[in-house]
């Protein structure tokens, strides 16, 4: 199952599921009191952030939602289905918070400052800190600035 409630990063790709047999004949009957017609699914999206509706789509057919958060924002994300001439039925929400990479932001760095050399590490996400590993560089130190 989908979570209720996710911390998302910018720039990655996130695919959430909508409740399983939702997508299939015998579940519309479940979920929609309609067995024989054609299901189509939308979104209601509700956030401050204009960016949260370019960056949230739903697959009309088949009910999978798809995120790629683009900026920071939070929003509330409502999976809805419904058939020709009925109501929508709400099928699953979720509510997302958008971060940045703690990699992304070099003053996240070791003593607020990025790697010198060496890779950015984030050891835990959105604490606003990663590391730097030095190996391969020929160099040592929190941010592999020392030669040796």
């Amino acid at each position: 199952a989908s979570p209720t409630n996710a911390d998302l990063t910018i720039g990655r790709a996130y695919r959430f599921h909508p409740p399983a047999g939702s997508d299939t004949p015998a579940g519309w009957g479940v979920f929609l009191a309609h067995a024989n017609s054609t299901v189509t699914y939308s979104l209601r999206i509700v956030s401050p952030s204009a960016a949260a509706a370019d960056d949230v789509l739903v697959n009309t057919a088949r009910g999978y939602v798809s995120v790629v958060p683009s900026t920071t924002y939070s929003a509330s994300i409502e999976l809805m289905a419904g058939v020709p001439g009925s109501d929508l039925v709400s099928l699953r929400n979720w509510s997302v918070t958008t971060h940045p990479a703690d990699t992304t932001i070099p003053t996240n760095g070791p003593a607020g400052s990025d790697c010198v050399r060496g890779e950015r590490v984030d050891g835990v996400r959105y604490d606003s800190n990663f590391t730097c590993d030095c190996f391969g560089t020929g160099f040592s130190g929190s941010r592999c600035e020392t030669a040796g």
